[in-house]
């Protein structure tokens, strides 16, 4: 069996990626709220494609990479690369 850095067996980091991906799921969806046996749910597709269009809603600007994390109770994390939709000038007059 190969040897890691520190004498670490390979394939006890095989168990611990293997246990860490069964754990922390790539949710794609968020539940929004439960009633009963019925809930509500969002795609993290969805929660991005509101947050570019709030952020373009009136042409001063546009997003980029717009990323969303969620957890497993709503919890949900956005970050956006927000740049200027147009230039402006910055001469000054004298």
């Amino acid at each position: 069996m190969g040897r890691l850095p520190y004498d670490i067996p390979l394939h006890s980091e095989c168990g611990f990626t293997l246990l860490r991906s069964i754990f922390k799921r790539n949710r794609k969806t968020v539940i929004v709220a439960k009633e009963g046996g019925d809930q509500i749910t969002v795609t993290r597709d969805a929660i991005a494609s509101q947050a570019t269009h709030v952020i373009e809603e009136d042409g001063a600007y546009a997003a980029k990479r717009v990323s969303v994390w969620a957890k497993k109770r709503g919890h949900v994390r956005v970050a956006a690369r927000v740049q200027p939709g147009c230039v402006l000038s910055t001469q000054t007059v004298q």
